[in-house]
């Protein structure tokens, strides 16, 4: 959950690309948290590298575990993160392509490829992205938080915040799961000049 609130930062600051980066680690994270994948992150997994900053390390582990699993998806989208974040961004561009061709509406890497394709100056190809990420049905937090990222770019606070309250308002909602909407609520309530409602 700090990486989300490090998301968070980032978005206060205007740093899109940056907390586009922090929302796929923070999507990884939370598989594990929430036993949507069964392999927990280790200590020195690619993830776990990215997630500190050590996009080198992180890609070299993703291409050594990607030998054995070529398809792990979890693997190959924190592969594209790394490459984006070591600003390699026509090969995160193409890396994210192929995770879409087998995935057309995986959340992680639509939001991805939409910073990429930004990041080399190809906005209205990103916007489509976004388009598309928006139009998915937010059936879990990853799929809320890609979204929210999304909307709080296009300065579009209140849907954001209203996406992230529908999402809490589920009763089926587990406790880290409302630890992590709760941040990204308080990043729209100071978006939206509400401080003290962030606060509470």
């Amino acid at each position: 959950l700090t990486i989300v609130v490090l998301a968070g930062g980032a978005l206060w600051s205007g740093r899109i690309d940056v907390a586009l980066t922090l929302v796929v680690l923070a999507s990884l994270q939370w598989h594990s948290v929430d036993g949507l994948i069964g392999r927990p992150a280790g200590p020195g997994s690619a993830g776990a590298l990215l997630s500190q900053g050590r996009a080198a390390e992180a890609l070299a582990r993703a291409d050594a575990d990607l030998k054995s699993r070529p398809d792990d998806m979890e693997t190959l989208l924190v592969r594209a993160a790394a490459l984006a974040s070591m600003t390699r961004y026509a090969e995160a561009d193409a890396a994210y392509g192929a995770l879409l061709e087998r995935a057309p509406k995986n959340a992680q890497a639509l939001a991805g490829r939409a910073w990429v394709l930004r990041a080399l100056g190809r906005d209205d190809s990103a916007a489509g992205y976004v388009d598309s990420l928006l139009a998915l049905p937010p059936g879990d937090v990853n799929v809320v938080t890609a979204q929210f990222v999304c909307l709080y770019h296009r300065h579009r606070y209140e849907p954001a915040l209203a996406l992230v309250r529908a999402e809490l308002s589920k009763p089926d909602v587990r406790p880290p799961a409302v630890s992590h909407l709760r941040a990204l609520e308080a990043v729209a309530e100071i978006a939206l000049g509400r401080a003290e409602a962030a606060l509470r």
